[in-house]
């Protein structure tokens, strides 16, 4: 009985204290939802308050506190009303979190407080703003446009779904309307600020460019709240693109550097326009005299203009510093570009010049940074010194081949004996292998040191080819005295170059030449042959200084010389390509000759009917005039070609004459018997006077005692029965009594 007593107190006990709880919730749920009315209340004033204030712009909103003060009266209300509810309970949040509705409406009502305080807060701000004694001072007025801006964003935070439209609709996007207005006005201050400060102007119909610089007392302040806008850096970028293309630039590209820039004093700078002509900078000594007035003007500059600013700093920097940061990049840029650059000679010998020249960039370098317009880490122009010398060998390669350009393309007009005229016995190979290692220095332009082997006979070239040599003769000179192994391959290429260029311009620019007019073809097959014996025997005199400056002969070979074991500047697969050019041209020329001889006998019935008077004139005169041709050819070759070439290419003109004169008569169909008589008394004559040659030879010879002997030897005079005469008995029993 008693156990079923305490068990029925207990159970009184949990109604009882379950109707406390039920009727405690109630209550909270009660005044949760006055505070959701009343918050709804306060916020449709609120908003509707702004949009008074700055969307219809209400006297009476505008200039007086009445928002701030009724913000600040219903977020007093608004806090109570929360302390309220949480002293009903000693559990308040046990109890809201036990009914996840209350909880949730609960948090909703906290953020609409806190969104409530942040107005407030916005529309101190605001108040301050719009005070006269605010007006003045730009930078505590970006402060607070800055803090304002925070401020709006934090308070479209969080947003629940049924005050959002209201924070949005009025609230939020009237007073963002508003702080966007005071940023443009704040944007309008500081570019009206900066147009004030740095003024570019033009004088004298556009003559002289001016600029103005302003510096008031607030400066630092103003270019402070540039900075915090994220204005200056954008400002300083446009002021260096106009200073470098209105002051830095006209000052390089001026003819008199000195006089185009001006300091007027006051704070105000003058550059002339009238002088803007672009330079080109050579690399004699006066274009390095303008180049150092280009720094001493420059230097001038800068100078003045980080006077103005010594004394300004932004957040702590150095304002010019801000300025040089932004502009040395292209600054330095630009002096490479125009100036140094242009100035790398392509001449070693100018090269004392050139480095006077870069000191001077690298003190003019050196002064910005003690002007406090550079630091020690802003780029400079050793990096430019330091591959300024590939730019110089480059340059001087480009302006190699443009030399050899220039001699390849110029008229054969002026003609130079080369070679070696002396006719001496032939050296054997043991001789000259002798020779060859008895004489270590030699020079291109001695041809008669050489071994006989190696000896160019006497020719004419043009005076164009002999420059020509003489320019590869000093690219490969210079090839040993260049230290970097990078730079002989590029010497060295450039050598190969020339020859290739050779090959493929010359025979383009002198076409119309060297295929119609025989003294042309014969001065350009002497010159491509001249130029492949100096390319071959460049090894005797060029190629032992290369070998020992390279050291690194397998490199060489595979670009140049295609040669297994060491290093031969022969440039041997040049060879085989000048010589065919040289066949070429020759060729061409000769089947022109034999094309002209042919049309002179191309008369119809040139050997018919030779008893009559006029038909045997006729054939006369045109017999004559294929002689003529002939000796003119030989009078225009004799001149230029050696001679062994000569010969052989007379000789190649005279058999195609005889040979069209034995197909014409062989192929008459009707010979008489005068005309066949008269023919084989002429041929019984030529015949008859060949074989007295024969025999008078071998009598002028004399077993090696006779005239002849004085002149030949043995083998010049059996080459010479062999070129003249066909192989029969005779000519066999002739050779055996020379030899």
């Amino acid at each position: 009985m008693e156990n079923e007593g305490d068990s029925a107190r207990e159970c009184k006990e949990m109604r009882t204290l379950g109707l406390s709880k039920a009727f405690e919730t109630e209550a909270i749920n009660a005044q949760i939802k006055d505070l959701e009315d009343e918050m709804a209340m306060i916020l449709t004033d609120i908003g509707r308050m702004v949009q008074m204030k700055y969307k219809d712009a209400i006297p009476d909103l505008s200039f007086n506190s009445s928002l701030v003060e009724y913000l600040k009266r219903m977020n007093s209300v608004v806090q109570q009303s929360i302390d309220n509810i949480s002293l009903e309970t000693d559990d308040i949040d046990k109890a809201l979190n036990s009914h996840a509705s209350l909880s949730s409406r609960f948090s909703v009502l906290k953020q609409c407080k806190e969104k409530v305080k942040n107005i407030l807060s916005i529309e101190e701000i605001i108040a301050q703003l719009w005070l006269p004694s605010f007006n003045d001072n730009v930078l505590i007025n970006t402060n607070l446009i800055i803090d304002l801006t925070k401020k709006l964003q934090e308070l479209r935070k969080n947003d629940e779904a049924d005050i959002e439209s209201i924070f949005l609709e009025k609230i939020f996007c009237s007073i963002q309307d508003e702080i966007g207005t005071m940023r443009i006005a704040l944007q309008y201050t500081l570019n009206t600020f900066w147009t004030n400060l740095f003024s570019f102007g033009m004088l004298n119909n556009g003559e002289v460019m001016t600029l103005d610089i302003s510096v008031e007392n607030d400066i630092e302040e103003k270019l402070t709240a540039l900075h915090i806008c994220n204005m200056l850096d954008e400002k300083i970028t446009q002021l260096c693109t106009s200073i470098l293309q209105h002051f830095c630039l006209p000052i390089i590209k001026s003819s008199n550097p000195l006089e185009v820039f001006t300091y007027m004093g006051e704070r105000k700078f003058t550059i002339s326009c009238k002088e803007y002509i672009m330079r080109k900078v050579s690399g004699n000594k006066e274009s390095k005299d303008k180049s150092k007035s280009i720094f001493l003007s420059l230097k001038s500059f800068f100078k003045h203009f980080c006077h103005e600013f010594e004394s300004i700093h932004v957040k702590g920097l150095p304002f010019v510093q801000l300025i040089g940061k932004k502009m040395s990049n292209e600054l330095i840029s630009t002096i490479v570009r125009e100036c140094l650059v242009p100035a790398v000679p392509y001449d070693p010998e100018q090269m004392p010049f050139f480095d006077k020249l870069l000191d001077e960039a690298k003190q003019f370098h050196k002064s910005l940074v003690e002007m406090g317009f550079f630091t020690e880490d802003t780029v400079s122009f050793e990096t430019f010194a330091e591959d300024y010398e590939t730019i110089f060998i480059d340059r001087r390669c480009k302006k190699i081949l443009a030399s050899a350009r220039s001699l390849i393309c110029k008229p054969y007009t002026e003609l130079a004996t080369v070679g070696y005229d002396q006719d001496e016995e032939l050296q054997t190979v043991k001789e000259f292998s002798k020779e060859h290692l008895a004489n270590h220095e030699k020079g291109m332009k001695c041809d008669e040191q050489y071994p006989k082997l190696l000896r160019f006979l006497s020719c004419k070239v043009s005076s164009s080819c002999v420059e020509l040599v003489d320019l590869l003769q000093s690219v490969l000179q210079s090839v040993a005295t260049t230290e970097s192994e990078s730079k002989m391959l590029k010497m060295l290429q450039t050598a190969r170059n020339i020859i290739d260029l050779f090959i493929s311009l010359a025979p383009l620019k002198h076409h119309n030449e060297i295929t119609t007019l025989p003294q042309m073809a014969a001065i350009f097959y002497n010159n491509c042959y001249y130029i492949s014996h100096r390319i071959m025997i460049a090894s005797i005199s060029v190629e032992p200084k290369i070998a020992v400056a390279l050291k690194i002969y397998e490199v060489v070979n595979q670009i140049f010389f295609q040669q297994a074991t060491h290093c031969e500047i022969t440039f041997i697969n040049a060879i085989p390509k000048l010589r065919k050019l040289a066949s070429n041209s020759l060729e061409a020329v000769i089947a022109q000759c034999r094309r002209q001889l042919s049309n002179i006998l191309s008369v119809d019935g040139l050997f018919i009917g030779l008893d009559d008077f006029y038909q045997s004139g006729k054939c006369e005169r045109t017999l004559n005039a294929c002689v003529l041709y002939l000796q003119q050819i030989s009078n225009v070759w004799k001149e230029i070609f050696c001679p062994t070439i000569l010969s052989k290419c007379l000789g190649n003109l005279a058999s195609f004459f005889f040979d069209t004169l034995a197909k014409k008569i062989i192929a008459m169909e009707d010979i008489r018997e005068l005309d066949a008589k008269v023919m084989t008394r002429v041929l019984e004559n030529m015949i008859k006077a060949v074989e007295e040659l024969l025999v008078d030879i071998l009598d002028r010879w004399c077993d090696g005692k006779g005239p002849l002997a004085q002149w030949f030897n043995a083998n010049d005079l059996g080459r010479l029965i062999r070129a003249l005469f066909q192989n029969t008995e005779k000519r066999a029993l002739a050779l055996s009594k020379i030899y």
